[in-house]
């Protein structure tokens, strides 16, 4: 029994048809066992020590060691923050090199970077408004609407 040339491409595409429902389905069976494996790996699941609880891990059965002299919580010193910023914007302003301390002035390229940057971002923001106009959706539909019913009502007299 010989198969005409037509017949091949529906034989190809019912197998082509298979092959995806049984991946479908070899996917989902892959989800499901999955998921029912109950298989997590939180972090409060997890095996932890509270802190100043009775431990067997020390000698002494503290489940931690004291804070060192002089240590003090994350947060809790205010006067830290002022004296930060002081070091960054002093060693961001200067150079560590006393023979470079001076303030910096732009030179002519500079400028002309900086100002041919602009340029460069508004000719593009033109260039978009140019080609790529704003039109509004309500009034695409309403149009539509109308070409629709001047459709219908061309039709109705025609017949």
């Amino acid at each position: 029994m010989s198969m005409n040339r037509s017949q091949k491409p529906e034989i190809r595409s019912q197998q082509r048809g298979n092959r995806v429902k049984v991946g479908g389905l070899l996917i989902s069976v892959f989800c499901i066992l999955t998921a029912a494996c109950g298989v997590r790996f939180d972090m409060q699941d997890q095996p932890r020590y509270k802190a100043y609880k009775k431990s067997e891990f020390f000698s002494d059965k503290r489940g931690t060691r004291e804070m060192p002299e002089g240590t003090v919580a994350r947060g809790e010193l205010k006067a830290d923050k002022l004296e930060r910023f002081v070091i960054i914007v002093t060693s961001l302003h200067r150079d560590f090199l006393p023979s470079s301390w001076a303030m910096y002035s732009p030179s002519f390229w500079d400028i002309t970077m900086f100002t041919g940057t602009i340029g460069f971002f508004f000719t593009l923001i033109y260039l978009f408004v140019r080609f790529v106009p704003i039109i509004s959706m309500f009034e695409v539909r309403q149009l539509l609407d109308e070409q629709q019913a001047n459709e219908i009502h061309e039709l109705e007299h025609k017949a």
